[in-house]
């Protein structure tokens, strides 16, 4: 019987797939997803897992941080613009893209009255 026990080499497929074990178990705890982001730091999957566990724990301000990894982590595309992204400064026109379903568009245009100048791209059903 050996006593070595050899090191398990964690690939950046593995990472992902720990990362989604992590999400799906609830898991609210982020230096679990720090210790895979370390390792492999280019991979945006792992930061939106990171952002969607922060949300879930309440860590307002981390999971905002890293919300604009989410495309990745639904496999999704950002629309190509050329505008920069909204740094919150309220002297602005923004471009808001609809990046949900039908049903969270729908519940989300309650709230575009409150957005002064904006240009707004939505289901084509809602319009």
């Amino acid at each position: 019987m050996s006593l070595f026990v050899p090191a398990v080499t964690v690939t950046p497929l593995k990472a992902a797939r720990q990362a989604c074990n992590l999400i799906r178990s609830g898991c609210t705890d982020l230096a679990q997803y720090d210790r895979l982001i370390a390792k492999f730091p280019k991979i945006d999957y792992l930061k939106a897992a990171k952002s969607e566990a922060a949300f879930k724990g309440g860590d307002v301000k981390t999971g905002l941080s890293l919300c604009r990894y989410r495309w990745a982590l639904h496999g999704m595309k950002r629309a190509d613009l050329t505008c920069k992204e909204w740094d919150g400064k309220e002297d602005c026109h923004l471009i808001v893209i609809c990046e949900q379903g039908l049903g969270e568009q729908i519940l989300f245009s309650a709230m575009f009255n409150r957005i002064p100048q904006a240009t707004i791209a939505a289901d084509s059903r809602l319009l």
